[in-house]
């Protein structure tokens, strides 16, 4: 359905617009595709992704658009972190790493 919703040409959802916009930019200078993930999949990042939507969804709002209730620098460091861990995770299984 989200997926859907940012593909279509027209919104009345300021939030739905903005995310079409994203990826259409991004577009530009790189192939983008949206794909559907079923959420117990076992891809990694599913877990980090969840809970950082919990985290946006537990704060409270105070204008008229939905909006993220956590920030920006938190995302990127909470991702950062995952990274790091999941790759240093994978190299410490990795045959002939050290």
């Amino acid at each position: 359905m989200a997926l859907k919703a940012v593909s279509a040409p027209r919104t009345r959802l300021a939030l739905i617009q903005e995310c079409g916009d994203v990826s259409e930019e991004f577009a530009r200078n790189k192939e983008v595709t949206l794909v559907w993930v079923p959420g117990n999949s076992g891809l990694p990042g599913i877990e980090m992704a969840d809970k950082l939507a919990r985290l946006g969804s537990e704060g409270r709002c105070l204008g008229l658009e939905p909006y993220l209730g956590i920030t920006k620098q938190y995302v990127t460091a909470a991702l950062n972190d995952w990274v790091y861990s999941t790759l240093k995770e994978h190299w410490r299984l990795s045959r002939g790493c050290s």
